[in-house]
């Protein structure tokens, strides 16, 4: 009998603390945009690591780390991908360069494709199917002989085309 009344306390205190960590979470993550301080925390990190005025210059005004930036605002978050691309660009390769070239187009892999998991994957690449584009040029009965000759339609080869073509499009 007093099970019941000591589990219903317990779950209204562990509901309560959720909803007060929650609330205080983003209370501070107001007052952090307001003061910029994750951005400043941020150029002051970069500042300590390249140890150069010139390379934190180069490194904001790099178009990966630019697309990032608000007007008159420097990025509060950079993704780690973005981050090390940039920085390997500014530090091994000349910088005239850097200002000229583009944000790398995305690469995609074959089991981003939903339908074709790790062996289905083999079995392209088994097949010489590499890339999106190499996929992308079969017909749906190839792809069905090469993913599961022996199985009777597991995977919907042309949803598979679609999506690989659907990515080629999205990437120009």
């Amino acid at each position: 009998m007093y099970l019941d009344a000591i589990l219903e306390v317990v779950i209204g205190l562990v509901f309560a603390w959720l909803v007060l960590s929650i609330a205080t979470m983003q209370v501070q993550e107001w007052i952090s945009s307001l003061f910029r301080w994750r951005a400043g925390l941020l150029e002051e990190s970069i500042h300590r690591m390249l140890q150069d005025e010139n390379l934190v210059e180069q490194f904001y005004k790099h178009p990966m780390i630019a697309s990032l930036s608000q007007p008159e605002r420097k990025p509060s978050y950079i993704p780690s991908d973005r981050f090390a691309q940039t920085l390997f660009d500014i530090l091994f390769v000349k910088s005239t360069e850097v200002e000229k070239r583009p944000i790398p187009k995305r690469t995609f892999r074959l089991e981003d494709i939903k339908g074709i998991g790790p062996d289905s994957a083999k079995r392209l690449n088994n097949a010489g199917i590499h890339t999106i584009e190499e996929l992308a040029t079969h017909t749906p009965e190839r792809l069905r002989e090469i993913i599961h000759p022996r199985y009777e339609h597991i995977a919907n080869e042309e949803d598979i085309l679609r999506q690989a073509k659907a990515l080629l499009k999205s990437r120009k």
